[in-house]
C-alpha cells in the first residue's frame, strides 16, 4: 500500500519549522512572491525520459500518444522565503513503483505526477534546502536570467562547463492593475534523494503568455543537463513555451512515500543523474 505521514488535506497555510541549514531557519509554507517563470514543453519517446533520471522508485507515463510530456523549467525567484535565487530543472510525469502499486489494473495504483528529475541553483543555501529539505539532488551553479524590453535570456553553467542557454521573445504584459489573475491551484509534485521518494504539494501561478515554440532558441553546452537536453531535442523541438512575470509559488513540507515491500532494482534502468554539485546520497 501506499501511505503518507501527513494527511493530503493538510492545511496549506499552515506553519511549521523544518530545522535549520547554516543557523537559518526552513519554514513551510515556502513562498515565493515575486518570481519569472519560462516553461519549455518537450514530448519525448519513453526511454528517453527514463534516461533523464527516473531511477529505480519511479516509472515515467506516457500519454496517450505514446510520448512522454517533459518540462523544462527556468525561474527567477526574485522575492522568496529562502532568499532570492534562480532554479533550472526537467520533470516528468512518473509514478513510485512501490508494493502492490505496479500492477496497471490495481486499484490503489500511484497517480502519476511530475517528478523533478534534474536540477540545478545558483545560491548555495538553496541548493542545501532544495536537498535537505525538498528531497531533490540538484547541482550548485551559476543561472542568470536577463529579462530585457523585448527578449528574455537565460544562461546556465554548472562548474567550468557552459551548460544551456535559452532566448525567447518577451511577451507584452499588461500593467500589474491590468493583469487578470493566472491560473493557480494546488498540485503535487514527486522528487527522490537515493531510495526515499517523497511527495510535494505546491501552489504555484501558471505562466499566462503563450510564446510560439519556433521562435524559442535552446542551445546546450556540456555536462549532464547539457545532455538531457540534446537528447530531447533530438527527438523533436519544442511543443509549447510559457512565460510570466509576478507570479507566486507555495511550497507545502515533502511526505515520505512508505513502501511496505521494497523492491530490488530494476535490471538496465539508469539512477538518478549525477550532477557536478550533488550532495553524497
Amino acid at each position: 500500500m501506499l501511505a503518507v505521514d501527513a494527511p493530503p488535506e493538510a492545511d496549506m497555510q499552515k506553519r511549521t519549522v523544518w530545522g535549520l541549514i547554516d543557523a537559518r531557519p526552513i519554514t513551510f509554507p515556502a513562498e515565493v512572491q515575486d518570481a519569472a517563470v519560462a516553461l519549455v514543453a518537450y514530448d519525448a519517446p519513453p526511454d528517453v525520459a527514463e534516461a533523464l533520471g527516473v531511477g529505480d522508485r519511479f516509472a515515467v507515463e506516457p500519454g496517450c500518444d505514446g510520448t512522454v510530456p517533459v518540462t523544462l523549467m527556468l525561474a527567477d525567484y526574485r522575492r522568496a522565503a529562502w532568499g532570492a535565487s534562480a532554479h533550472v530543472s526537467l520533470s516528468v510525469p512518473a509514478r513510485p513503483l512501490l508494493g502492490g502499486l505496479d500492477g496497471p489494473g490495481a486499484p490503489d495504483r500511484a497517480p502519476a505526477r511530475p517528478l523533478l528529475c534534474q536540477s540545478v541553483t545558483n545560491t548555495a543555501f538553496y541548493d542545501q534546502a532544495m536537498y535537505w529539505a525538498l528531497g531533490v539532488s540538484g547541482a550548485l551553479g551559476s543561472i542568470v536570467m536577463a529579462v530585457l524590453p523585448d527578449t528574455v535570456a537565460v544562461r546556465v553553467a554548472v562548474g567550468r562547463e557552459h551548460a544551456l542557454t535559452v532566448t525567447l521573445p518577451r511577451p507584452a504584459l499588461a500593467p500589474v492593475a491590468a493583469v487578470p489573475p493566472p491560473g493557480a491551484g494546488d498540485a503535487e509534485a514527486y522528487t527522490c534523494v537515493g531510495d526515499r521518494p517523497r511527495r510535494v504539494r505546491f501552489r504555484m501561478d501558471v505562466p499566462p503568455a503563450e510564446v510560439d515554440p519556433a521562435v524559442v532558441t535552446v542551445e546546450p553546452g556540456t555536462g549532464p543537463l547539457a545532455d538531457a537536453v540534446r537528447s530531447l531535442q533530438a527527438a523533436g523541438p519544442p511543443t509549447s513555451c510559457r512565460w510570466g512575470e509576478r507570479l507566486a509559488l507555495m511550497i507545502q513540507e515533502p511526505h515520505l512515500l512508505v513502501d511496505d515491500a521494497p523492491r530490488p532494482p530494476t535490471p538496465g534502468r539508469a539512477g538518478p543523474a549525477r550532477l557536478t554539485g550533488f550532495h553524497p546520497s
